[in-house]
């Protein structure tokens, strides 16, 4: 894909599947618990998100792709227990993805996206000790994701990670 898109450098969709495959391996060295490779995966995916944001700043799936970029890079925060980096762009996330799911309510997958970032942050306030942030970030999750449970098994089991997120 970087192959592809170096020969079109002005062609976003080329762009973007470099930043997905960025976002990917980000992933896979998550789960392998290399984390400093994962944060690097990730920044790079942001990087390439942000030029397509800023190359066309209405294009709603970049900016979703952008928000998922930060949601990474806080996951990884998290994981390393840097616990104000990770806030901190879990709210930027959530931030965006609230804007999202407020511009179009029918948009159900904006909605699950947003419910997730609260149930997000709720885990990461409550490892910090926080736990009145943690549990008004739960709640919030819970009744985000809670009308969109009969769309679906994914739905239903994010409302089940957001009740348990809710119960811890």
């Amino acid at each position: 894909f970087a192959e592809v898109a170096a020969e079109e450098p002005d062609n976003l969709n080329h762009v973007r599947n470099v930043a997905l495959t960025e976002k990917y391996l980000g992933s896979h060295f998550h789960e392998l618990g290399d984390m400093t490779r994962a944060l690097a995966h990730y920044r790079r995916a942001h990087d390439l998100d942000a030029r397509r944001v800023r190359a066309a700043p209405d294009n709603r799936q970049a900016q979703l792709d952008l928000a998922i970029d930060i949601s990474g890079i806080g996951g990884i925060h998290e994981n390393m227990a840097q616990y104000d980096d990770a806030v901190a762009a879990y709210l930027r996330s959530l931030e965006m993805r609230q804007r999202f799911a407020a511009e179009d309510p029918r948009d159900v997958y904006a909605q699950g996206r947003a419910a997730y970032a609260h149930y997000t942050l709720a885990r990461v306030y409550t490892a910090m000790g926080q736990l009145p942030a943690g549990l008004d970030h739960a709640r919030r999750g819970v009744a985000r994701v809670e009308p969109l449970v009969t769309l679906g098994d994914s739905y239903r089991l994010n409302h089940a990670i957001a009740l348990q997120t809710l119960a811890a």
